[in-house]
């Protein structure tokens, strides 16, 4: 038995069903809003959960918190809870299942997405995040791959491509089991760090993993149709329809829409009859959602797509939002990386 099979063992069964209630609870949180509602919650689980001193429970409510908190831009508040969660993930790592603890090594890199979202938080918060990171993956022992994704997508971000090059090289020597090649996460990240700087690059590296890939069947769909789209970027339009008709296979396209990437799926309409590529960009822009790092390229695709198609005047205003939010993330980084890519990928010929 591992040490989590010694604690479930050693628990008597009064002690197993309140384990059971805090585990319930902890589920129905988890599904909550991020918010200080939800954090308020997570804390009284994380106290039950001490008081069981359940590892597990207690690093997954901190885990949850600090999510809440990063999300909401208390990016203060998120350092100062950063630390404490990962010293205590540190101590009790080895009493929590190790496919469990991997997973919460991976999720402590969600705070970076929060921030890369929100074009007001300056570079220097960002790389102190990052820095922190460093130095605790370095004290730890732990997260060295969790690091170096993180460095590489922030990169990525940024438009400095040596370096995330480099530091992607970096992640994917490390190993990991939970960064699997052949896992839909590992591959999505490769794509969205090699796509911000070359689609042919890409779609060679997804050409190669994707038909071994494994995952849930709406994660494998997430990484075929980005393929769908790379394929369109690259001129393989007949091919991007046919990738993404196939990839989506008949499903609700607002489903579709909320789990994919929009910039991918409008793309993929290039080569399509225009009655089904209508269809499929009104339903990707209903479903845009502007709060997200993603909303440049996604609005720069379906003004891209009207503006081609005759609709100026929507295509126009389409295309400002998102040279308008490029300029942002751009002040933000020091770079012109966004504004160039628009301009390079998305406006060339329109």
């Amino acid at each position: 038995m591992n040490e989590f099979d010694e604690y479930l063992a050693r628990l008597s069964e009064d002690e197993v069903a309140e384990l059971e209630r805090v585990n319930d609870n902890y589920l129905a949180a988890a599904a909550m809003e991020p918010g200080p509602e939800q954090e308020r919650i997570l804390d009284a689980l994380y106290a039950d959960a001490a008081r069981l001193d359940s590892a597990l429970h207690m690093v997954s409510a901190r885990m949850f918190q600090l999510f809440s908190v990063f999300e909401r831009g208390a990016h203060a508040e998120g350092f100062r809870l950063f630390v404490p969660t990962m010293e205590l993930l540190k101590q009790r790592r080895h009493e929590i299942p190790e496919s469990t603890a991997e997973a919460m090594s991976a999720m402590v890199v969600q705070p970076l997405s929060a921030m890369l979202d929100d074009p007001a938080v300056p570079r220097a918060t960002v790389e102190g995040f990052l820095n922190q990171l460093d130095h605790e993956t370095r004290r730890s022992g732990h997260g060295a791959p969790e690091l170096a994704v993180a460095r590489a997508y922030w990169h990525a971000h940024t438009g400095e491509r040596d370096a995330a090059e480099d530091w992607m090289d970096r992640w994917l020597a490390e190993g990991s089991d939970w960064w699997a090649p052949e896992k839909t996460m590992t591959i999505g990240l490769m794509s969205a760090i090699t796509g911000a700087f070359d689609a042919a690059e890409a779609l060679r590296e997804l050409d190669v993993r994707v038909p071994g890939m494994v995952g849930a069947p709406h994660r494998i769909m997430t990484i075929e149709v980005d393929r769908a789209g790379y394929l369109a970027v690259c001129g393989k339009t007949d091919d991007a329809w046919e990738a993404l008709t196939a990839a989506i296979d008949g499903q609700e396209l607002d489903a579709v829409a909320r789990r994919c990437a929009v910039w991918a799926m409008v793309r993929a309409t290039d080569g399509a009859p225009i009655p089904g590529a209508r269809e499929i960009v009104d339903v990707a822009e209903e479903n845009l959602d502007l709060t997200t790092l993603d909303a440049i390229e996604d609005l720069a695709a379906v003004a891209r797509f009207h503006l081609l198609r005759g609709d100026s005047a929507h295509g126009e205003r389409r295309r400002a939002e998102a040279r308008e939010r490029a300029r942002a993330y751009d002040a933000r980084n020091g770079t012109g990386h966004h504004s160039a890519l628009l301009e390079r990928r998305w406006f060339a010929d329109a």
